[in-house]
């Protein structure tokens, strides 16, 4: 009985260590959507304001999170 525990116990730190590594896996994932999803945002935005002829404002955007909040709600970037 004494190395059924063993075993078992072994098998559950197994389980254990594999259900972290998908769950890495599954967030850097995540991250990498969040990024791509994040530059495509930008993009566009960066295309609507050159076409508007707003230079100024797509720098200020570049430097300023809240402003570009506000532009993304302008623009309807979501």
């Amino acid at each position: 009985q004494g190395v059924s525990s063993a075993a078992s116990d072994v098998y559950k730190r197994q389980f254990e260590y594999d259900e972290e590594a998908v769950f890495e896996v599954v967030r850097k994932d995540e991250y990498e959507k969040g990024i791509q999803e994040g530059e495509k945002q930008f993009a566009l935005l960066t295309e609507r304001l050159l076409e508007a002829g707003r230079t100024q404002d797509l720098l200020r955007a570049t430097q300023d999170q809240e402003y570009r909040k506000l532009l993304y709600k302008e623009y309807q970037i979501s």
